[in-house]
């Protein structure tokens, strides 16, 4: 899989939706972790962050869609 540059914004949130979960809900699997990099919209990976808090595991937290508001 080809790796882009993310924006230092983009970098720091998928970087704290990965520590908050893996502290919750154990190591995320390659798969989990691909979906994340996938979101190049970092409102969206904001919600995710945010999903964490109230989130089951870690497809629970990824689920999030474009227009939920958690």
């Amino acid at each position: 899989m080809e790796k882009r540059k993310l924006d230092g914004k983009h970098e720091a949130t998928l970087g704290m939706i990965l520590r908050i979960g893996e502290a919750r809900f154990g190591a995320a699997d390659a798969s989990i972790r691909a979906a994340f990099e996938a979101i190049d919209n970092v409102d969206r990976l904001e919600r995710n962050g945010d999903r964490n808090l109230v989130a089951r595991d870690w497809n629970d937290t990824i689920k999030t869609t474009a227009d939920s508001k958690i």
